[in-house]
């Protein structure tokens, strides 16, 4: 198996539900002026919070192999470089926009990268998964602004960084996946991705 579960069941379905439950719940008073504007009260908490959930990545990708093999490996390399790419990726973006670097940029892309690559964390090799992260991180952060035109107030951009990332991570596992890559466990015969 090797971390295919992680990409549609349950990123895209949070991602999706998470929208579901903003438009529910509806805005917050004050939503739209300067009395609600989101920023992290404590940022040590967010960069505590992203290692925690970038070192339980790693565990879900390469455990989710089910052995200690050559496949658990690289699905725990390739983890770490998605999430890598897509960490540096929002934070050089937000830095073209805002000319200074944010940590929890950095964080936000980390987990951008983190969600696209767990369905091809053990079935691409590393310059897919690099990329991977990268238009991931782009994506998802092109998209953040797309909470003012769809007027739902998603202050943590549960959409952006969860189901679309989610959804790029499916497609282009679809796209590079490896018969050579996934054979790494030594049984696993897939026919490859399209490209």
């Amino acid at each position: 198996m090797c971390s295919d579960a992680g990409g549609g069941p349950i990123e895209i379905a949070s991602g999706v539900s998470g929208l579901a439950y903003s438009y529910f719940i509806g805005k917050r008073r004050g939503w739209g002026t300067d009395r609600v504007i989101f920023k992290p009260s404590n940022v040590s908490q967010v960069v505590l919070g992203t290692v925690l959930l970038w070192v339980g990545w790693l565990g879900f990708n390469g455990g989710s192999c089910f052995a200690g093999s050559l496949k658990a490996a690289l699905a725990v390399f390739n983890t770490n470089l998605a999430g890598s790419t897509g960490a540096l990726t929002w934070l050089f973006m937000d830095f073209r926009l805002e000319r200074k670097w944010s940590v929890v940029g950095f964080c936000t892309g980390a987990i951008a990268g983190l969600v696209a690559v767990t369905p091809a964390a053990g079935f691409c090799g590393a310059p897919a998964c690099a990329l991977i992260g990268v238009v991931s991180a782009v994506v998802s952060n092109l998209c953040t602004r797309l909470k003012a035109t769809m007027r739902v107030d998603d202050p943590m951009d549960i959409f952006a960084v969860h189901a679309l990332a989610g959804m790029i991570g499916l497609f282009m596992t679809g796209l590079f996946a490896q018969a050579s890559v996934a054979a790494n466990d030594g049984y696993a015969v897939i026919d490859g991705g399209w490209m």
